[in-house]
């Protein structure tokens, strides 16, 4: 899906059924990771207020079309003392690709003891580790330690405390490669109490991996809503993953009257 395409597609109102499943599917992988996370925790997790929203963010690179999902992720954190320990919500080891990034907000009141791998760089209360710098995170990363910055009152810190434990706010958000979002305008990021949103890679590579395989049984090319409707998935989630595999040079996409032929590159027809 082109810009173009995609603004008229946000102009002419989300489709309330194209919501719900974009949404459905958000919320089985989140609580797929909640199960994993509150086992390797050992700890009771559960989220709330789910919700997804569409945009366009406009830089001076060109546009960009944006879903934005968020949820609260409750106990989250893990306290002791007053300090925060955040980590062990992870269960799973990620890799961070080129345009990937996660940002963590820090609450009013605290700041980083430590940090496993180091951030990369820190704008205002926010912390941030780029994918362009590759990272590799193990289990229980990236894992933070968040300490009492000044002198609060008691009323003061148990509310911060309240409100840590039901939402640390973490920040993931995909940007592309070549735009700069001021900073304190995370337009296209997630807020969660925690995602963090997951990081979708595994289930990235096996829809590439089914993409190709249908193209390749289709002789190579095939319109993007035959991919939508074999996939069984929403028009925006197959836009996002052919844009991807665009980028990559897995394929290319040429413009058949209203519609997108989606070709393997390379392929000769």
């Amino acid at each position: 899906m082109e810009i173009d395409e995609w603004e008229e597609f946000i102009k002419s109102g989300i489709d309330p059924e194209l919501k719900q499943q974009d949404l459905g599917e958000f919320r089985s992988s989140i609580e797929a990771m909640l199960l994993a996370a509150s086992e390797y925790s050992r700890r009771n997790m559960s989220a709330d207020n789910f919700n997804v929203s569409y945009d366009t963010v406009k830089s001076f690179s060109g546009s960009f079309g944006v879903i934005k999902y968020s949820f609260t992720w409750k106990n989250f954190a893990r306290t002791d003392s007053g300090n925060i320990f955040i980590g062990d919500a992870f269960s799973e080891g990620m890799v961070l690709t080129k345009d990937n990034v996660i940002a963590m907000e820090i609450p009013g009141g605290y700041d980083v003891q430590s940090a496993s791998p180091q951030f990369d760089r820190r704008e205002g209360g926010r912390i941030i580790w780029d994918g362009a710098f590759y990272h590799s995170f193990a289990r229980g990363e990236p894992s933070v330690v968040l300490v009492r910055s000044g002198e609060m009152t008691s009323i003061a810190v148990i509310v911060v405390i309240l409100a840590v434990i039901s939402s640390v706010y973490l920040y993931f958000w995909k940007k592309r490669r070549s735009m700069q979002q001021p900073p304190g305008s995370p337009e296209n990021a997630v807020p969660v109490s925690q995602e963090t949103v997951p990081l979708p890679q595994a289930d990235e590579l096996k829809y590439d991996e089914t993409i190709i395989k249908m193209l390749r049984e289709k002789g190579g090319e095939a319109f993007q809503s035959d991919i939508v409707q074999e996939m069984g998935l929403s028009k925006s989630k197959v836009s996002i993953v052919l844009a991807e595999m665009k980028e990559k040079g897995t394929i290319i996409k040429v413009r058949k009257g209203k519609e997108n032929l989606i070709r393997l590159a390379g392929d000769k027809n």
